[in-house]
């Protein structure tokens, strides 16, 4: 449903904004990337059709019904209810298991009702009913970070199963956290670190450690948890005073040469496949062997709408970007600075280089 809504969202902004790239959107050109926020959802579906007229099943109930329902959720909201046992309860979206937890997102890629709520909202606010693709939904702005330390404890046999439990019991009795990681953990870098693993940023499916320290209360202690390298025990930490370089960072900043041709998906281009493998390839290696920058080669080359006036600039690129081309997640993996061999896509050939 989600990413219906999303992909609905990128088609119009490529069509009505043809500066825009094709590779990425929206395109972040500020000398730092933009804020993120986290938000999560309960969708009840009614039958009907759509804002677009179109027929979609629903839960047997209609658009009324529906509102009531949104109205008596709202109301137990307000009492203090749980709004992630609420979504798993009743949401008809795919994230009701997750708790509706929707992800993380930077501003101008959800459907503007959405992107409107979450970046005006204060921390824990819910929406009034929006109505949207035949459902009424509530959302909730929540945190977007997770500070954890862990006691790692390598291998899965009896003996390391009753050790985790051990220092689990321990710790629930008082037994100081930084202490025994120190004295315990597998981990000799977050051992020396009193435990300190990293800052999570909030995904739309996380999982096991991960999924555990945003699902805990800050001070609490969770665990043991079991995963292929052996045993976890994770305690949540506020997020004020942590170390910092240990926040998880899902921006790149990126250029990219597009080398378009008439096999291409997206833009058609009179030049063969061929053609446009060697010419990205010479692209790749006059920047390799600085003849020029790529940034120059992208001002005279690239296909991508507006990149010759960006100098194939992309901006700021966020890992989890529904609107952005996968080729992309290359430069999550190169360092700064980094030129990337040329690459044949859907959208054409693409000579990639890591800025920041």
């Amino acid at each position: 449903m989600l990413i219906v809504l999303l992909a609905a969202a990128f088609a119009l902004q490529v069509d009505e904004e043809p500066a825009q790239s094709i590779l990425t959107a929206p395109l972040y050109l500020e000398e730092e990337p933009p804020e993120c926020r986290s938000l999560r959802l309960i969708r009840l579906a009614y039958d009907g059709g759509d804002e677009r007229g179109r027929e979609r099943p629903g839960m047997g109930r209609t658009r009324e019904q529906a509102a009531v329902m949104a109205r008596n959720l709202l109301g137990l909201i307000e009492a203090g209810a749980d709004f992630a046992q609420l979504a798993t309860a009743h949401s008809q979206a795919p994230s009701a298991q997750e708790g509706g937890v929707l992800g993380t997102y930077p501003p101008g890629v959800l459907v503007p009702a959405f992107d409107h709520f979450l970046f005006s909202a204060e921390l824990g606010k819910v929406s009034q009913p929006i109505d949207l693709d035949g459902a009424l939904h509530l959302l909730q702005r929540i945190d977007r970070w997770a500070a954890c330390r862990q006691i790692v404890l390598k291998g899965r046999s009896d003996e390391v199963c009753a050790l985790a439990q051990e220092l689990f019991e321990r710790l629930q009795a008082g037994a100081d956290f930084e202490e025994l990681a120190r004295g315990y953990s597998d981990d000799p870098a977050s051992a020396e670190r009193g435990g300190a693993w990293r800052m999570f940023e909030r995904g739309a499916k996380d999982a096991l450690l991960k999924e555990a320290v945003f699902r805990a209360d800050v001070g609490e202690v969770f665990g043991p948890l079991e995963s292929p390298l052996g045993f976890h025990i994770g305690r949540r930490d506020a997020i004020e005073g942590f170390d910092p370089d240990l926040r998880e960072n899902n921006w790149v900043r990126g250029r990219a040469v597009l080398i378009a041709h008439r096999e291409g998906k997206a833009i058609r281009e009179n030049r063969s496949l061929r053609v446009a493998s060697r010419l990205a390839r010479e692209i790749h290696a006059a920047a390799q062997h600085e003849i020029a920058d790529l940034a120059e080669l992208a001002r005279r080359h690239t296909d991508d709408p507006g990149g010759k006036e960006r100098r194939g600039d992309l901006g700021w690129i966020y890992r989890d970007n529904p609107n952005r081309v996968r080729s992309l997640d290359r430069l999550f993996l190169a360092k700064p600075g980094a030129l990337l061999e040329p690459m044949g896509t859907e959208e054409g050939w693409i000579v990639l280089q890591r800025t920041r």
